[in-house]
């Protein structure tokens, strides 16, 4: 037990396409209606069926919007996309641009610049929505104060650059608490 208690109903390697049917085929449980719903959805978006980010978008608001319509009385707590890099040094804004072609580099891309317009427009909507919060943590970055040439994930805190680990998780989950401390009643 943890200070606050939650049903975790993540599926690895999940879309926001996915989800969105599960949530409208009756996959989402109906029991009783939770205060806040935690949604983290939108990186296999990128990493496993290549989307822009103006698909990630669309397909995470479209969960977001069912999730008010089946669950009104919910505040919904919108992580932004994690960071995640191919860099095999962990620097998230090196690699080649999406879109650009090159014949000799089969260099994968950098998402940065993607994940970062995708969570700026998640925020602006989260603004401009009652019950809808916006939640980004740093947690991950070596240090977030620097420029982007060399922002770098914590290897400590993603060895894949993708998932976090235990230590990680143990992080994210602190900030994470700060945010529900706010949003839920202490009894």
């Amino acid at each position: 037990g943890g200070q606050f208690e939650g049903l975790a109903l993540g599926i690895s390697g999940d879309t926001s396409p996915n989800l969105l049917w599960r949530i409208q085929n009756g996959e989402l449980p109906t029991a009783h209606t939770p205060s806040i719903i935690w949604l983290l959805i939108g990186t296999n978006d990128f990493g496993n069926t290549w989307c822009s980010a103006e698909v990630v978008v669309i397909g995470i608001l479209r969960v977001v919007e069912e999730l008010r319509l089946r669950l009104p009385d919910s505040t919904i707590v919108v992580n932004g996309l994690l960071p995640r890099t191919f860099n095999r040094n962990g620097y998230v804004a090196r690699g080649r641009k999406r879109g650009m072609i090159r014949r000799a580099s089969p260099a994968m891309p950098s998402l940065w610049d993607d994940i970062e317009a995708v969570n700026d427009e998640l925020k602006r909507y989260c603004q401009n929505h009652e019950k809808v919060e916006y939640f980004e943590t740093k947690v991950f970055f070596k240090d977030a104060s620097v420029d982007e040439e060399h922002l770098k994930i914590d290897k400590k805190l993603m060895s894949d650059f993708l998932h976090p680990t235990a230590k990680g998780y143990k992080l994210w989950g602190e900030d994470m608490n700060t945010t529900l401390s706010k949003l839920i009643p202490q009894r």
